[in-house]
């Protein structure tokens, strides 16, 4: 570790020169999937949260991911992927945001599933594909759900 004189605090693993702005971990990889740079939260007994970036199916393409300890356990909760998507309890993110469980937004609405406001393409035949479970201020509902033709 050195610290230039523009304040710069530059952490390499193999003692080059690497440019960075205020703070840049640098591990040289020439693996196509890498995990290239983590920061460790530890206390005395150990490590409770981690920040992960590394590469993922060539080294300009990349990801960050964030774990977290529960009672010992080191397990992924977030992930941002190389296209920019987010995942939530999946480490395989397909959308914008996916999320794998679970998940409340606004003051009452509770979600478990998948969620779009694209209208379909064709009108359902009022046969149900799947249903999704919703709770509303602590009221349940069962909505049918219609594949997209």
């Amino acid at each position: 570790m050195r610290i230039d004189n523009s304040s710069t605090v530059k952490i390499t693993s193999d003692g080059t020169n690497a440019a960075g702005t205020i703070l840049e971990l640098h591990f040289p990889n020439n693996n196509t999937n890498d995990r290239c740079a983590t920061i460790n939260f530890t206390n005395n007994t150990g490590g409770y949260a981690v920040i992960e970036g590394g590469t993922s199916g060539a080294n300009n393409s990349g990801y960050i991911l964030f774990k977290t300890d529960n009672a010992g356990t080191s397990g992924e909760r977030m992930r941002i992927d190389n296209a920019g998507n987010v995942g939530i309890g999946t480490t395989s993110p397909a959308h914008k945001l996916s999320v794998n469980g679970t998940f409340k937004y606004g003051s009452g609405l509770e979600q478990s599933g998948a969620v779009s406001s694209n209208e379909p393409s064709n009108p359902p035949d009022f046969t149900p594909d799947a249903y999704l479970d919703i709770i509303v201020n602590g009221t349940a509902y069962l909505i049918p759900l219609f594949e997209r033709g």
